[in-house]
């Protein structure tokens, strides 16, 4: 992986010096665990150039023969476009990946949480405008009444010994925690709601309370990852009443006793 990490890192110095030599180019940052600052050696590229308006699409032409250039192309996958910008997956021999996202410079606009390269004019931030009170309650019970429609779905899932899909559940839980924890403690940081988003540093405090799946995937470990998440959720709920959402208690007692039953069943057929 070292040696991956080599690779990829020189294939980012030469496409970078093309960039700084193109003046139609007007700035080029990393978004991803580069910018968050937690890329490692397994980190993909999440490359971002802003191109100036009158050029892009002539650039955009150009740009294939340019990746051509700076590394051995294995595969190149269209993304979305849209006003602001196209996008590409592309696989270097490596193989290195890469996510390209090409933006005119006057649509461009540049996440808080991104790694600047070079810029010759500025990208705007953007701007995470302040909650209105309601609109931050709704959210909140949404996303609290979501976990609590998806944990049974977890735990019938473990009780079936599907455990694959048992843990993609474990991990959407997961995720809605982490939303529900940025909404109540974090409202400038809510958008920043994946499991992917968590800084070591930053998020300390938000990791420890995530559960974490050792490497034999069984039945028991998964259960009691399903149990921390619940548990974990309850431990919000005075915060949560607080910002004026309805806790549906009686609903949740339920799922404690299902996940118990469960639990029981289990015990019982392996005696």
């Amino acid at each position: 992986m070292r040696e991956l990490a080599e690779q990829r890192d020189a294939l980012l110095e030469r496409l970078m010096a093309r960039l700084r030599d193109d003046e139609r180019v007007a700035a080029v940052w990393l978004s991803g665990s580069f910018g968050r600052t937690t890329a490692d050696d397994w980190s993909d590229l999440d490359l971002h150039v802003a191109v100036r308006d009158e050029s892009f699409a002539a650039w955009l032409g150009e740009r294939e023969a340019l990746l051509a250039g700076v590394g051995e192309l294995l595969m190149v996958l269209p993304g979305p476009a849209s006003e602001r910008g196209e996008y590409q997956g592309v696989m270097f021999a490596g193989p290195v990946l890469l996510d390209l996202a090409v933006h005119p410079v006057s649509m461009a606009i540049r996440d808080t949480e991104t790694l600047l390269l070079f810029e010759r004019f500025t990208i705007p931030l953007r701007e995470i405008g302040d909650l209105p009170d309601e609109a931050r309650r709704s959210q909140l019970r949404n996303q609290v009444d979501f976990f609590w429609a998806m944990t049974p779905i977890a735990v019938k899932h473990a009780g079936r010994g599907n455990m694959h899909r048992a843990v993609m559940q474990v991990d959407l839980l997961g995720m809605t925690f982490v939303r529900i924890w940025r909404l109540l403690y974090e409202p400038e940081r809510r958008d920043a709601g994946g499991l992917h988003w968590l800084q070591p540093e930053r998020d300390a405090a938000l990791i420890r309370r995530l559960p974490h799946l050792g490497e034999a995937i069984d039945f028991a470990g998964v259960l009691a990852a399903i149990g921390r998440m619940m548990d974990e959720m309850r431990v919000l709920n005075p915060s949560l009443e607080a910002a004026g959402v309805i806790i549906p208690y009686a609903t949740i007692e339920e799922i404690y006793r299902f996940r118990d039953a469960v639990k029981w069943n289990e015990s019982s057929r392996a005696e």
